[in-house]
């Protein structure tokens, strides 16, 4: 439900358990502070008395029931199985410096932070949702491209370093224009939604569909960031000799949200 796509090979990413170690031993090397200590003694928490706390002050941004709101989904259920209660706690009473979470030690107190915990807890032990699709194998086959092999030139589009709105890349497939979208993410990801017609030519691993993609054609590249894959794709792209080359502005969560058409599958 976020940006962060699965980049471990057994869900269908390009990194080994090694590559993830890495880079969490460079995320690590960043760090200019003691690490924090966690209040790891066991919960003690009311889920009545956390519910009503969460219902006035959380609510808005995590959703009702935490995976539906705007901000981190604290209720899906791999990241409650994954972070501790110190974690919980520390995160609840301090906030998360450099994003919207606030700290809520002085407004709701001790007591008050570990009735949330407790909140979050029975929700990480109701039944799990139903698990998503099998990992893809990685990489997924190059779909057909261009869409509306047969149609008039895309028009105005902007080429790279540029980007192109949703609405003008919408409107052109509505005209019937010829173009190829490309998803510019992990397999993974495509598999769970994607434009309507895309193709996956993940951004860390695109010179194997190189050979078969039209370059007398606009490639429109997206992601949901949304310009980071998307803009390394379509660079990549210009180095390969391809010219007609844009990035979808909005990226996938606003092609969504217009209600655009979006497909699951691991086939346009």
């Amino acid at each position: 439900g976020t940006t962060m796509s699965a980049w471990g090979a057994a869900n269908g990413g390009p990194l080994s358990s090694g590559d993830v170690d890495a880079v969490i031993a460079r995320l690590r090397s960043w760090s200019r502070a003691p690490r924090a200590a966690l209040d790891e003694r066991p919960l003690a928490g009311d889920v009545s008395a956390g519910s009503m706390i969460y219902s006035t002050r959380c609510a808005s941004c995590h959703g009702t029931v935490g995976v539906n709101g705007t901000n981190l989904h604290i209720g899906n259920h791999d990241l409650l199985a994954s972070a501790s209660n110190g974690f919980l706690r520390y995160a609840i009473a301090r906030g998360r410096p450099g994003t919207a979470m606030a700290a809520y030690q002085s407004a709701i107190g001790s007591e008050g932070v570990e009735n949330v915990v407790a909140l979050l807890r029975s929700w990480g032990s109701a039944p799990a949702p139903p698990p998503m699709r099998p990992p893809p194998v990685s990489p997924l086959p190059l779909g057909p491209v261009p869409l509306n092999p047969h149609g008039p030139a895309a028009e105005g589009f902007t080429p790279r370093p540029g980007t192109t709105p949703a609405d003008k890349v919408k409107a052109e497939l509505d005209r019937g224009a010829r173009m190829a979208i490309l998803d510019a993410r992990a397999p993974q990801d495509y598999v769970n939604e994607h434009i309507a017609g895309a193709v996956s030519v993940p951004f860390y691993d695109p010179s194997r569909y190189f050979p078969n993609l039209p370059k007398d054609a606009w490639l429109v590249c997206y992601c949901a960031c949304p310009h980071a894959e998307s803009g390394q794709l379509a660079t990549k792209l210009l180095g390969a000799g391809f010219t007609k080359v844009t990035v979808l502005d909005e990226g996938l969560g606003v092609w969504r949200s217009r209600k655009y058409p979006t497909r699951t599958g691991p086939t346009p």
